[in-house]
Protein backbone atom coordinates (compact mmCIF):
# COMPACT_ATOMS: atom_id res chain seq x y z
CA UNK A 1 0.00 0.00 0.00
CA UNK A 2 1.35 3.39 -1.00
CA UNK A 3 1.04 6.51 1.16
CA UNK A 4 1.05 9.96 -0.44
CA UNK A 5 2.88 12.58 1.65
CA UNK A 6 1.90 16.21 1.13
CA UNK A 7 2.89 19.50 2.78
CA UNK A 8 0.46 20.18 5.62
CA UNK A 9 0.48 23.90 4.78
CA UNK A 10 0.40 24.29 0.99
CA UNK A 11 -0.75 20.74 0.14
CA UNK A 12 2.17 20.29 -2.31
CA UNK A 13 2.89 16.65 -3.12
CA UNK A 14 6.21 15.71 -1.51
CA UNK A 15 6.64 11.99 -2.20
CA UNK A 16 4.95 8.62 -2.04
CA UNK A 17 6.14 5.69 0.05
CA UNK A 18 5.35 2.09 0.80
CA UNK A 19 6.82 2.42 4.29
CA UNK A 20 4.20 1.71 6.97
CA UNK A 21 5.64 3.25 10.16
CA UNK A 22 5.30 7.01 10.59
CA UNK A 23 8.70 7.42 12.22
CA UNK A 24 10.35 5.75 9.24
CA UNK A 25 8.30 7.91 6.88
CA UNK A 26 9.45 10.97 8.82
CA UNK A 27 13.09 9.90 8.40
CA UNK A 28 12.47 9.36 4.70
CA UNK A 29 10.98 12.85 4.44
CA UNK A 30 14.00 14.40 6.16
CA UNK A 31 16.41 12.44 3.96
CA UNK A 32 14.61 13.89 0.93
CA UNK A 33 15.06 17.43 2.31
CA UNK A 34 11.56 17.94 3.72
CA UNK A 35 10.55 18.79 7.28
CA UNK A 36 8.91 16.28 9.62
CA UNK A 37 7.55 17.40 12.99
CA UNK A 38 5.81 15.75 15.91
CA UNK A 39 4.20 18.72 17.74
CA UNK A 40 3.16 16.75 20.84
CA UNK A 41 4.65 19.32 23.24
CA UNK A 42 2.56 22.10 21.73
CA UNK A 43 -0.75 20.51 20.75
CA UNK A 44 -2.66 17.24 20.76
CA UNK A 45 -4.54 18.18 17.59
CA UNK A 46 -1.80 16.93 15.21
CA UNK A 47 0.13 13.67 15.58
CA UNK A 48 2.64 14.42 12.83
CA UNK A 49 3.29 17.16 10.29
CA UNK A 50 5.15 17.33 6.99
CA UNK A 51 6.34 20.54 5.31
CA UNK A 52 8.03 21.34 2.04
CA UNK A 53 9.93 24.31 3.52
CA UNK A 54 10.65 26.31 6.67
CA UNK A 55 8.34 29.01 5.32
CA UNK A 56 5.38 26.60 5.14
CA UNK A 57 6.22 25.27 8.60
CA UNK A 58 6.23 28.78 10.06
CA UNK A 59 2.94 29.72 8.35
CA UNK A 60 1.28 26.53 9.60
CA UNK A 61 2.54 26.95 13.17
CA UNK A 62 1.50 30.62 13.27
CA UNK A 63 -2.04 29.69 12.15
CA UNK A 64 -2.61 26.36 13.91
CA UNK A 65 -0.28 25.75 16.85
CA UNK A 66 -0.92 27.71 20.05
CA UNK A 67 2.06 29.40 21.63
CA UNK A 68 3.24 27.81 24.87
CA UNK A 69 5.76 30.05 26.61
CA UNK A 70 6.75 27.50 29.25
CA UNK A 71 7.49 24.72 26.77
CA UNK A 72 9.37 27.09 24.47
CA UNK A 73 11.53 28.35 27.34
CA UNK A 74 12.24 24.81 28.55
CA UNK A 75 13.28 23.73 25.05
CA UNK A 76 15.52 26.78 24.65
CA UNK A 77 17.15 26.02 28.02
CA UNK A 78 17.82 22.42 26.99
CA UNK A 79 19.28 23.55 23.66
CA UNK A 80 21.82 25.73 25.45
CA UNK A 81 22.90 22.74 27.56
CA UNK A 82 23.47 20.38 24.61
CA UNK A 83 27.20 21.18 24.12
CA UNK A 84 28.00 20.53 27.78
CA UNK A 85 25.89 17.36 27.86
CA UNK A 86 27.63 16.09 24.71
CA UNK A 87 31.07 16.71 26.23
CA UNK A 88 30.02 14.87 29.39
CA UNK A 89 28.79 11.87 27.41
CA UNK A 90 32.03 11.78 25.40
CA UNK A 91 34.13 11.81 28.58
CA UNK A 92 32.09 9.00 30.11
CA UNK A 93 32.25 6.96 26.90
CA UNK A 94 36.05 7.38 26.86
CA UNK A 95 36.24 6.04 30.42
CA UNK A 96 33.98 3.11 29.51
CA UNK A 97 36.00 2.36 26.37
CA UNK A 98 39.25 2.37 28.35
CA UNK A 99 37.74 0.04 30.96
CA UNK A 100 36.55 -2.38 28.28
CA UNK A 101 39.98 -2.35 26.59
CA UNK A 102 41.87 -2.71 29.86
Amino acid sequence: METQIKCDECNRFLFSTTTQKWGAIGCEAQNKGFIYKIPVLFTDKYERLFFCSKECQKKFYDKNIPKNKEVTEALQDLKTKIPDMAKDVCKKMAVLTNQVKG
